[in-house]
């Protein structure tokens, strides 16, 4: 059944809410239309017995519950589409509902429509009486998610009830009230009357038909008794916490001084005891073993290295001593085989790739000191390259171009068949480029007058003969 209830304006807060300066009037509106924990108007205002106040429990209205309803915002419950001023729908819309601690918050924004403008103006002029919030509290068979408890108060000489609403199934819509006599005058509040009264008064067939027997209430009694000896004792009634000091006084006496339950669990202690022992023992002696396996691993391969290492000394001091034997040994090479040797007392330290590695004999020496040399010959070919772009004139260097095609050809070289002869060579300075190009020229200019000068005698001979 959809009910009804009312906040009146001291309450309910109901207000515009402020702008900063400069923005102009306001359009939204916040308000309280739930409150919870407080007591409500008496919902049984035509009972001639009894006064009913309505508690709503905190957490009655969920977040789950906004964000499945679809809640109207309007004044007086109206169901007119023309008086609608907001909604929220699944939690989104110009309608906000948000819980606090002790109720829940409405804000609208109340758009540019008749109904809308006209209420934002009864609320500037204090002509709204108050909110109120349209609900169910049933669930879908019907029953209801209240209890109702009688108090010791009186109003009027009427017995003071109230009735507490502890989960809220259905929201239906929020609402400013503009009459103050519509909450207690509508149709649904006076069925609402007579259901709780209704309510009330099977409760109290229940309660009358469930008085308790006097075996009933000493079996209660001594329920409500040894629940408070077991708090009281650690969970023991007081006749469980006798008998049990008993018969552990006498399996003391008949264990030396130990409960059953002690001797038991000293037992298991010392057998955990002793497995955690034997356990470590053994953890030990795999350790060990695992230490001795890997000394001997560590023995094999010191063993195996220092074999190399001997294999590869004697490959290094043959090499060594064909070299020193030629006239024309090679310092450089010596050099490399003397490095070669390795003392067999600290072959720990090499790998057996390293022991293993061959060593080269001169001709294989000599070609990677050529390419190596040569490498560093071409780098130093480029360099000078660049400064001879840079620094060198075509007008007052005539050899420059020519001079930068000999470094080409250096810096470009295939270093795979390049001798050691010709990467030691050094390379010639522009000066010396330029010196060596001129005398091949005059070498040239020689040669030339040599033929013609040769050719002339020819002549002459030739000449005399003829006369």
């Amino acid at each position: 059944m959809k009910q009804t209830r009312f906040i009146p304006i001291e309450d309910c807060g109901l207000q515009i809410r402020e702008t900063e300066f400069g923005q102009g009037k306001s359009r939204t509106v916040v308000g309280r239309p739930v409150m919870f924990g407080v007591r409500s108007v008496n919902l049984t205002p035509w009972s001639d017995t009894r006064v009913v106040y309505e508690i709503l429990e905190p957490n009655c209205i969920t977040q789950e519950l906004i964000n499945r309803s679809n809640v109207v915002y309007n004044n007086n419950h109206s169901n007119d589409i023309s008086d609608m001023i907001g909604r929220c729908v699944n939690g989104k819309g110009t309608l906000s509902l948000v819980l606090r601690e002790n109720y829940m918050e409405s804000s609208c924004d109340y758009p540019n429509t008749t109904v809308a403008n006209d209420t934002l103006e009864h609320i500037r002029l204090g002509n709204v009486y108050g909110m109120s919030f349209a609900f169910d509290d049933r669930n879908a068979n019907g029953e209801e998610n209240v209890t109702y408890e009688r108090t010791n108060e009186t109003v009027d000489g009427k017995e003071v009830w109230l009735r507490h609403v502890w989960l809220i199934t259905k929201l239906f819509d929020v609402a400013n009230v503009t009459h103050p006599a519509y909450e207690q005058t509508s149709v649904a509040t006076r069925e609402m009357s007579e259901a709780i009264d209704k309510a009330i008064e099977e409760q109290l067939k229940r309660e009358a038909a469930h008085q308790e027997t006097d075996e009933e209430r000493e079996a209660r009694e001594k329920a409500e008794r040894e629940a408070a000896e077991r708090e009281a004792n650690g969970g023991e009634t007081n006749a469980e916490k006798a008998e049990r000091e008993a018969r552990e006084q006498a399996e003391r006496e008949a264990n030396g001084g130990e409960t059953n339950a002690e001797k038991e669990a000293r037992r298991i202690a010392e057998e955990e005891t002793r497995m955690k022992a034997e356990a470590l023992a053994r953890e030990e002696a795999a350790r060990k073993e695992k230490q001795l396996q890997e000394e001997r691993k560590q023995r094999e391969i010191l063993s195996r290295k220092r074999k190399l290492g001997f294999s590869r000394n004697s490959v290094q001091q043959d090499y060594c001593n064909k070299e020193l034997a030629r006239e024309d040994w090679n310092k450089d090479y010596v050099d490399y085989l003397q490095s070669q040797f390795i003392n067999v007392n600290d072959v720990a330290g090499f790998t057996e790739e390293e022991l293993t590695a061959p060593i080269m004999n001169r001709e294989e020496f000599e070609q990677q000191q050529a390419v190596e040399l040569y490498r560093e010959k071409a780098t130093r070919a480029g360099e000078l390259w660049d400064m001879a772009l840079n620094q060198l004139s075509g007008s007052a260097h005539k050899w420059k171009w020519d001079y930068m095609d000999y470094l080409e050809g250096i810096k470009y070289r295939d270093t795979a068949d390049v001798t050691l002869e010709e990467a030691r060579e050094e390379i010639l300075s522009y000066e010396e480029f330029a010196e060596l190009n001129v005398a091949e020229e005059e070498i040239q200019v020689q040669a030339s007058e040599m033929v013609a000068i040769s050719v002339d005698t020819t002549d002459e001979v030739q000449v005399i003969v003829v006369s």
